[in-house]
């Protein structure tokens, strides 16, 4: 069960960053895979946490979740639904520098709401933590490590496309 929910949980940051490095998958279906892993990784947070029965009444939690979601959901709107699944690294728009809220304030904000949105998960469901205590620190591991991979452009060039 542990391997399952870990494995299930963490494939999402698997399709990303594969994505992002070695750019050989088409933007719509990586967009879906994407989206789908995702909602997975969510959603089984979501099962775990009601499973255990136990529910903290945090506002700090709620209050991080609603800023994570909110951070994730202005971010997307910034960028579009194609630059928000590696639409310019994937070749389906041309690469663009992005200044409106909230990247005039935050590098990557969507990374950060996803931070906020599992450290709220951490928050909300401690029996989750005591039950798989590696999922959310995983999580936000996982989530800087894309950041960082994203932020430095790190990738490898598709065959045929050297650039001189």
């Amino acid at each position: 069960m542990r391997v399952l929910v870990y494995g299930l949980s963490y494939a999402y940051h698997a399709v990303n960053l594969a994505a992002f490095v070695f750019r050989r998958t088409d933007a719509v279906r990586f967009a879906l895979l994407s989206a789908a892993c995702r909602t997975l990784a969510f959603g089984l947070l979501a099962a775990v946490a009601v499973r255990s029965g136990e529910l903290a009444p945090s506002v700090g939690g709620w209050s991080l979740l609603v800023a994570g979601i909110a951070l994730n959901a202005l971010a997307v709107r910034a960028l579009g639904v194609t630059r928000t699944y590696y639409g310019a690294e994937l070749g389906a728009v041309p690469h663009a520098r992005i200044g409106l809220f909230p990247y005039s304030w935050v590098s990557h904000p969507m990374h950060a709401g996803i931070v906020l949105q599992f450290a709220a998960v951490g928050l909300l469901c401690p029996a989750l933590s005591r039950e798989f205590p590696l999922l959310v620190p995983g999580h936000v591991a996982l989530t800087v490590l894309t950041a960082v991979v994203e932020h430095f452009d790190l990738h490898v060039e598709p065959r045929g496309s050297r650039r001189s």
